[in-house]
């Protein structure tokens, strides 16, 4: 471990333990450990990734060297672990979306910038190529104006009946395919077009009202797994998703 670099620590032992943990190590990060509820999981992905293992996030929060928290944890326990890790002088890298309503973003946004943090939300997708070059297109004048927008996005990764509920299953803990994917292309559309949404419609719902849990049985299904937006942007452009 390289003791120079700045000491991260990530909660959530899935996306956190798959894609967090190795791209803040690829980038030069010490990263100290990794926090979930499930204790199992957490030992799994850290003998994996060669860190300690931590069975709560408070747990991981106390660590002594610790520098920043990176947040991979279902989305209505964001405001709290973040709220503690700003309290404790922590920088933050939050999954999307960092918060379940505006009021709960809004303060944390006002803590953070009065304790002189370091924060920030995961928006990758402004770096996939594709959407890169379009924005470097335009923004040399190539394209003319910007009259209307259309987005298609499909992903297969919820297409299966038989794959396993999980918490993004459930509209109270935050799931949704506008929490998994919508959030990504409000943000990469607003940067897009270096303005912001100012009216949407949204027609969703949910094509298996079931999924197996862990004994089988079939659990409820309160998230949207599908979305059709109708969207207006402050200069008046028009855009389908």
């Amino acid at each position: 471990m390289n003791m120079t670099a700045p000491t991260i620590g990530v909660v959530g032992s899935g996306f956190g333990g798959h894609v967090h943990v190795p791209a803040l190590q690829a980038a030069g990060w010490n990263v100290v450990g990794i926090a979930s509820r499930d204790i199992e999981k957490a030992k799994s992905s850290a003998k994996e990734q060669g860190i300690t293992a931590f069975g709560s996030w408070q747990e991981l929060l106390s660590y002594p060297a610790l520098t920043a928290l990176s947040i991979a944890s279902p989305q209505s326990t964001h405001k709290e672990i973040a709220d503690a890790a700003i309290a404790a002088g922590k920088h933050v890298l939050c999954e999307k979306p960092f918060c379940l309503n505006v009021e709960d973003a809004r303060s944390l946004l006002v803590a953070a910038e009065k304790a002189k943090l370091i924060h920030t939300t995961n928006f990758e997708f402004r770096d996939n190529p594709a959407i890169t070059c379009a924005k470097n297109w335009l923004r040399q004048e190539k394209g003319g104006r910007v009259r209307s927008l259309s987005v298609s996005w499909k992903m297969g990764g919820w297409a299966d009946p038989a794959r396993p509920w999980a918490w993004q299953c459930d509209a109270v803990q935050g799931g949704g395919i506008l929490s998994s994917i919508g959030v990504h292309v409000f943000d990469y559309l607003a940067w897009f077009l270096q303005e912001p949404i100012i009216r949407l419609k949204a027609d969703m719902g949910i094509t298996f009202p079931t999924r197996p849990d862990a004994t089988g049985k079939q659990k409820p299904v309160t998230a949207p797994d599908c979305a059709s937006l109708d969207i207006v942007f402050s200069s008046g452009v028009t855009g389908s998703v």
